[in-house]
């Protein structure tokens, strides 16, 4: 049935998802298996249409949208209505009245000429036939007007493509038609895709906030007295997030104690981020949770698709109870991950106790992840504490990450308790990094003149640095600092396309870059996840730095900016996004995002932008349900703001200043 169909469409993979040339491909070609056999099977899509389809319909017309027919047909998914509206379109470029009932043509009532054939299906849309029922013949009606009064409107709507006709038809019969049937009064109607996917919303809904008697109704009315247990376990997010998974993730033991006691269901599913309920509980501090799952079979071996477990994220929070609780059930204390041991991530949150209880359990204090070791985690998160601990277990003060040594991190912070802390422990200050600068050299660049008086009677003379005195090497290195920001200033300055910049400036980067790049991607990763979101642009940044080609990075540290409410950087990120990588439908997501965002902290209104970018973002993937739900409300908003204060923006508009 075509309910069904459609219902199914919203499992396919979103395109924008695809991590790789061959994913997309294959999405690609699955999709379009998809719609020839729905073409083979004649599925009516035009039966499903409702009044808020032209209303979308209505509000992309209002806000300048052009369509098209020969390029609009990837669309007629993404907004139902653009089918009909072709249609109409075609009718009205014949003549410069028409109704579903003059038609030049002395077919019945709803019988279409040739010219009125749909790229669809031919007769895949009739106003009636003998024996319908009266109710759908004044909702097709309905629909009828609906779609006309739109190509009234964009006959009358300025806009980039070529319009069918710019002809404005008379609606006199059609509006008799609908005021004789009352049809003006008739409410819209929810969409049986809709109100399932409301449902499957409020089920995990439920989950989250731990209303136990709503999970279980709305899990009876899901399963339709089939499998209770396989309906809710098949019951997930885009993510692939369960019940289980989100009720861990809040806390919700007694929601828990429901699925496995009664439903028996997995206590070790994995999400899409091969996470487990007990890595979501681990990782938001809710011990009982996951001490409760522990006791009912949840396996704390299990790693995430980055090989964090449960002992990772209780030892980066500094859950002390659960970190011993897992440490006494055998967990290994030197487990990897992408981002390093636990007491790395113990060291890199400043979580002195977490330190204190993994080396009572005999942590390595050396341990390296991809160069990254305890003591380098410790000092890049500012932590003298953290530092104190691990110099005092041994930690080899003079280690190098990329070239920096923890030394180089300490003085680029200025600490000057870390600094003492790691010369008294041996800590080399004539050791230079991969810009071939010692300790000395990069508090000065910074300006942490105390630093720099703590170095300089430890650190050889640098031959390159003519007046060799605290202040001399102050000066020396500020004023290279100011030479290379005046440079790149200069550079952005140029009147170059943006390709060509781009072509231009990006580096070729070597495997050895790329695998850092994606070292620090995995940090910004988990920051993210952690909701520390500073934490996450710098990790971000430094990923960028080591591999300027990847729009991801760009795209993640903008997700970032908006969570910490900078509009502006922001919407930069997005911007540098799309210039890098104009063909991905999340980098027009991005942009789009941030001038919401902009709309909403700001006296002008940035609707239209943000529905552009949204709508180019649709255009380049048609079945992106993140895309088309944004596109929508931003329409939906546009059209609220242009229709109501439609005079006070105006004045606003005008008084913008031009640029």
């Amino acid at each position: 049935p075509p309910i069904l169909r459609k219902n199914k469409k919203l499992l396919l993979k979103q395109l924008s998802m695809c991590e790789t040339p061959r994913d997309v491909a294959w999405e690609r070609r699955r999709r379009q298996i998809f719609r020839q056999e729905r073409r083979k099977n004649e599925v009516n899509d035009r039966e499903d249409l409702t009044d808020e389809d032209f209303h979308e319909l209505k509000g992309c017309i209002e806000l300048g949208f052009g369509f098209n027919e020969e390029e609009g047909q990837q669309l007629c998914n993404t907004l139902p209505a653009l089918d009909l509206y072709f249609a109409v379109n075609r009718q009205l470029s014949l003549s410069p009245v028409s109704t579903p009932q003059s038609r030049g043509s002395s077919n019945s009532l709803g019988e279409r000429s040739p010219s009125f054939g749909s790229p669809r299906s031919d007769e895949s849309w009739k106003i009636c036939s003998p024996g319908d029922n009266p109710q759908q013949v004044k909702t097709k009606l309905r629909h009828w007007a609906q779609a006309v009064a739109c190509s009234v409107m964009h006959g009358s709507t300025p806009s980039n493509t070529p319009p069918i006709s710019r002809t404005k038809p008379s609606l006199t019969t059609t509006i008799t038609i609908l005021s004789s049937t009352s049809i003006a009064k008739a409410k819209p109607r929810l969409s049986t895709q809709t109100a399932m996917r409301q449902k499957v919303q409020n089920f995990l809904n439920a989950a989250c906030t731990g209303n136990l008697d709503l999970l279980k109704n709305i899990a009876a009315l899901l399963d339709e007295g089939k499998d209770l247990a396989k309906t809710v376990a098949d019951i997930k997010d885009a993510n692939k997030r369960g019940a289980l998974h989100f009720a861990a993730r809040e806390g919700r033991t007694e929601i828990c104690k429901y699925l496995l006691e009664e439903l028996n269901l997995d206590v070790d599913t994995k999400d899409e981020d091969g996470e487990t309920p007990l890595l979501h509980a681990a990782r938001q501090g809710h011990t009982d949770t996951a001490k409760y799952l522990l006791e009912h079979g949840a396996n704390p071996a299990i790693p995430s698709d980055l090989g964090a477990t449960a002992l990772h994220h209780s030892a980066g929070i500094g859950d002390i109870e659960l970190l011993r609780y897992l440490l006494s059930k055998g967990v290994e204390v030197d487990s990897q991950s992408d981002s390093g041991t636990p007491l790395i991530w113990a060291a890199g949150h400043d979580q002195p106790e977490a330190v204190k209880v993994l080396l009572e359990h005999h942590a390595n204090v050396n341990a390296e992840t991809d160069d990254i070791t305890p003591i380098l985690s410790a000092v890049a998160a500012g932590s003298l504490a953290c530092s104190d601990l691990l110099v005092q277990s041994g930690a080899n003060v003079n280690i190098s990450a990329g070239g920096a040594t923890p030394l180089h991190i300490a003085a680029d912070y200025g600490s000057q308790e870390i600094i003492n802390c790691l010369l008294k422990a041996g800590a080399d200050p004539d050791m230079i990094d991969e810009d071939g600068q010692k300790p000395i050299q990069v508090a000065a660049a910074r300006g942490n003149r105390a630093a720099v008086e703590i170095l300089f009677p430890l650190t050889s003379k640098v031959q390159t640095i003519p007046d060799w005195t605290v202040d001399g090497i102050l000066q020396y290195m500020q004023s290279e600092t100011r030479k290379q920001q005046e440079l790149t200033r200069n550079l952005k300055e140029l009147n170059v396309p943006n390709d060509t910049l781009l072509k231009k400036d990006l580096p070729e980067v070597t495997p050895e870059a790329k695998k850092k790049a994606a070292e620090a991607k995995s940090r910004g990763h988990e920051a993210f996840k952690r909701k520390d979101y500073r934490m996450a642009i710098d990790a971000y940044t430094q990923a960028s730095d080591l591999d300027p080609t990847d729009a991801t990075l760009l795209s993640n540290r903008s997700l970032c900016w908006l969570h910490l409410g900078q509009t502006e950087h922001a919407l930069a990120d997005a911007k540098a996004c799309r210039e890098l990588r104009p063909d991905w439908p999340k980098a027009c997501y991005r942009e789009g995002a941030a001038l919401r965002l902009l709309q909403a902290c700001s006296p002008c209104a940035f609707f239209d932008e943000a529905a552009n970018c949204f709508y180019e973002g649709v255009q380049l993937d048609p079945e992106n349900i993140e895309l088309i739900t944004a596109m929508r409300e931003a329409v939906d908003a546009g059209r609220k703001f242009h229709g109501t204060d439609k005079e006070k923006s105006s004045i606003i508009f005008d008084d913008r200043p031009s640029s």
